[in-house]
């Protein structure tokens, strides 16, 4: 339902602008035609074409905001959001220790909520990442008076400005909280359910894209199948 609205809504706005364009193009190209002596319809056509074309344009031009809005209505029923600030956020750590160390922490099933087994290293900070998103700060009572959690709705925060303010304020909290294992985020996305960060850690060259699902989407499609 969700869908059809968004898609609806494109289609008014291309339907207005078709409407606009056409409204400001008619006083023109009636006068033109009125005032054509030659009555060439080959010259008439042609020069109403100019005249709607030029319009068009002109129109796109000068309401850029328009364009704009079609192209964030397209975001907002695919559900794709990207920040990208011009400099990634950096770490204030002196020193940064490698990945390979990150402590060992049991294995999180997020689909079944379960654990299975252990993981160390890039997998046990991917880990730590994910559950450090989903956690609501100043939610849980054990975690009253730390920096653990995170304030944002990035999972379904509906407008590019409001993502990219808060993505570049959970960026700024992740790197406060894993500062010494991460060297800068580059980049927050959301895809559908999904964020996905993509972080430079110590010790391997290679950038991780951090994926993390949205535990209130997962908990509640667990509700619906029981």
């Amino acid at each position: 339902m969700k869908n059809v609205k968004q898609i609806l809504k494109i289609a008014i706005y291309l339907v207005v602008i078709t409407s606009i364009v056409i409204l400001l193009s008619l006083q023109p190209s009636v006068s033109f035609y009125l005032s054509n002596k030659s009555h060439d319809i080959t010259v008439i056509i042609g020069v109403i074409l100019i005249i709607v074309v030029t319009t068009a344009i002109t129109l796109f031009v000068d309401k850029k905001a328009i364009t704009e809005n079609i192209i964030e209505q397209m975001r907002r029923l695919k559900g794709k959001f990207i920040w990208k600030p011009s400099v990634p956020i950096k770490s204030n750590k002196a020193t940064i220790q490698p990945i390979i160390n990150y402590p060992k922490d049991y294995k999180m099933d997020f689909r079944n909520f379960n654990i299975n087994g252990m993981v160390e290293g890039v997998e046990a900070f991917k880990q730590a990442v994910i559950k450090f998103v989903n956690t609501p700060k100043n939610k849980y009572k054990i975690y009253e008076g730390t920096k653990y959690g995170t304030e944002h709705s990035l999972f379904t925060v509906n407008g590019s400005e409001e993502f990219a303010r808060q993505a570049n304020s959970l960026a700024e909290q992740i790197v406060d909280y894993y500062g010494e294992w991460i060297d800068k985020i580059y980049c927050i996305k959301r895809n559908g359910h999904y964020l996905i960060i993509e972080i430079k850690v110590h010790g391997i060259a290679e950038t991780l894209c951090v994926e993390i699902p949205n535990f209130d989407k997962r908990s509640q499609e667990r509700k619906n199948k029981t």
